[in-house]
């Protein structure tokens, strides 16, 4: 019953804190770097490659895959839009972790587009559960957004707290060919 209050909490908060979501206002170039040293200040997001792992707050996340949709037999998009799914790979290294979609949010050449997406669809199975993940342990899914057709770019951020105003780490990448 803990878990289920938490686990509420957390969707309001995700909730409230996506409506107040500004634009990340990052458009530094093409493509997706694997640079460890970030994209401007200190404090700036770490900008990743597809396949590099990172480390935040003793959770190990890798982004193995990213996929493009235009629609389904059952499901499309919203005109206009495009899904864009992630194939996400977390492991606890310090301690137990929690693991949860709403963590990560994405842009569209730019603005910030909010929270995942539920599509039906078995290529992209499993989703990314919401999990209390014991140190050592693995986890690994989908997660999808629908997100305005792109010009150039999609963005993928991880906050790691729905708190957080600046994300842990970016990975762009050109969309959608």
């Amino acid at each position: 019953m803990k878990r289920r209050a938490a686990f509420a909490s957390l969707v309001v908060l995700s909730i409230l804190t996506a409506a107040g979501c500004r634009s990340s206002g990052n458009d530094g170039g093409a493509g997706a770097s694997d640079e460890a040293g970030g994209v401007g200040g200190d404090n700036a997001p770490k900008v990743i490659g597809l396949g590099t792992p990172v480390v935040v707050d003793g959770l190990q996340i890798t982004v193995q895959d990213v996929k493009y949709s235009r629609g389904f037999e059952f499901q499309e998009p919203a005109a206009g839009y495009v899904f864009v799914a992630y194939k996400v790979s977390t492991r606890a290294v310090d301690g137990d972790q929690l693991v949860s979609s709403s963590t990560f949010t994405t842009s569209a050449d730019g603005s910030r587009q909010g929270r995942s997406t539920i599509v039906i669809t078995d290529q992209w199975e499993p989703l990314l559960s919401f999990e209390d993940l014991k140190q050592g342990n693995t986890i690994g899914g989908w997660i999808v957004f629908e997100v305005p057709n792109p010009d150039e770019y999609v963005e993928l951020t991880y906050e790691a707290s729905v708190f957080s105003d600046q994300p842990a780490f970016i990975l762009r990448t050109r969309c959608c060919t």
